[in-house]
This record gives C-alpha cells, sequence and structure tokens, in this order.
C-alpha cells in the first residue's frame, strides 16, 4: 500500500481573509507578470527580425496592461501597429526572401520558442517558485 499523507483546514479565519484576498488581487498580479512575459518575448522577436532600415523591429509594441476576461488574462506584442509598418510586417513574416539579418516567421518561432519558458518567467515574476 502506498504511504499517504493527509492535510485539512478547518475555520482558520485568518487563512481564509488571505486566500480570499489573493483570489481577488492574482488576475491583476498575473497580468502584470503576463505583461512582463509579453516584453521579454517582444525583445527576443525585435532582435529576429528582418532589418533594411530598422524601421520594422522599431515597430514593436507590447501590451501596457494585460485584458482579463473572467479567468482569462491576455498580453499582447507585435509588429507594425500604430507605426503603419504593418502591411510590410505581414509580408516579411510571410514571404520566403532571403534576409541579411533576422528572419522569416521571426514572430512565429519565438512564441514558439519560448513557450516552454514562459510558464517559468511567469512563475517566478509571480514569485511561485
Amino acid at each position: 500500500m502506498a504511504r499517504e499523507v493527509s492535510f485539512a483546514m478547518r475555520g482558520d479565519k485568518e487563512l481564509r481573509f488571505r486566500l480570499e484576498q489573493l483570489s481577488r488581487t492574482m488576475p491583476e498580479h498575473a497580468g502584470r507578470a503576463m505583461v512582463n512575459e509579453a516584453d521579454r518575448q517582444a525583445r527576443i522577436a525585435a532582435e529576429r527580425t528582418p532589418w533594411k532600415t530598422g524601421a520594422l523591429a522599431k515597430s514593436v509594441a507590447s501590451s501596457a496592461r494585460a485584458e482579463v476576461d473572467g479567468h482569462d488574462i491576455t498580453a499582447r506584442y507585435g509588429f507594425g501597429g500604430g507605426s503603419g509598418e504593418l502591411p510590410y510586417a505581414v509580408v516579411q513574416h510571410y514571404a520566403k526572401y532571403k534576409h541579411d539579418r533576422g528572419e522569416r516567421l521571426w514572430l512565429e518561432k519565438t512564441a514558439k520558442k519560448e513557450r516552454g519558458r514562459m510558464l517559468k518567467e511567469i512563475a517566478r515574476d509571480l514569485t511561485l517558485i
């Protein structure tokens, strides 16, 4: 038979209060951690961005605040938005051009490559690890 460990929580008002407080503030804390992670990934993606004049890399932007919708928390980053570089960004991202500096699919490749570190970085930011 396997060894077992059991524990229980019974009526501790302070612990219950702190857990309720944590549940109310967690979306805000998690949102800040998500924005920090979006900033980190945006910096990495900017280094992989195709480079001719530098305008595309400079067009990188990330969320100033995370969007909270119930249990869903979203932070965003991307290229070309308000700078007017968006049509150029889309073409450069998908077209099979030869780049002396940078690479195609830089945004997609960064997101996929950083997926494993993302949770660790967010957890570290929340001081969970």
